[in-house]
């Protein structure tokens, strides 16, 4: 944890299994066995409680100090960017992203089939950018715009191809 807080132990009979920090308006509950997390922060904010592995929190924590965040907002942050991407392919309108493919240049028709499937979807490519990353790997980086489940159906033609070592598609919805 960083700045300024308090930590109190909040349980009689485990002295070291609970903890109660204090920080600002808020407070944030934490069992060390099983990683236990409250938030509340005054109006219009609810006050929730999440069970983690203590691992995953520890590494949560060192990962946002250094962001100098707490908790609130980067567990805001994180479901804002859930909801985005499932939103995105939960509407009928239009969405941009972008697709983040790496794979292996000297697999035999890779690339030829990389291609040819973006020129079969040159309605919703709007741009690419291909880097060398090593002597046999490369990253193409496609920016779509389009219906969600063109763009989720063109990513998973990509990511189909022998060779392809990983794909990251990000999408948004396009409001009106």
């Amino acid at each position: 944890m960083h700045g300024d807080h308090e930590r109190k132990n909040i349980s009689e009979k485990a002295p070291q299994e609970h903890f109660l920090y204090k920080l600002s308006s808020f407070f944030i509950c934490c069992r060390l066995t099983e990683g236990c997390l409250t938030l509340h922060e005054g109006r219009g904010v609810s006050r929730i409680s999440v069970s983690l592995p203590s691992e995953l929190l520890e590494e949560f924590d060192e990962f946002i100090s250094l962001l100098d965040m707490d908790r609130s907002k980067a567990v805001q942050i994180a479901m804002r960017n859930f909801l985005t991407e499932y939103k995105a392919f939960s509407h009928s309108g239009d969405s941009a992203g972008v697709i983040s493919v790496m794979y292996d240049h000297d697999v035999r028709g890779l690339e030829e089939s990389i291609t040819d499937i973006q020129h079969e979807y040159n309605d919703i490519v709007v741009a690419t950018v291909h880097a060398h990353l090593t002597r046999s790997d490369c990253m193409e980086v496609v920016i779509v715009k389009g219906k969600a489940e063109k763009i989720k159906e063109f990513s998973e033609k990509l990511m189909s191809n022998r060779g392809v070592k990983q794909l990251k598609l990000t999408i948004s919805y396009i409001g009106p």
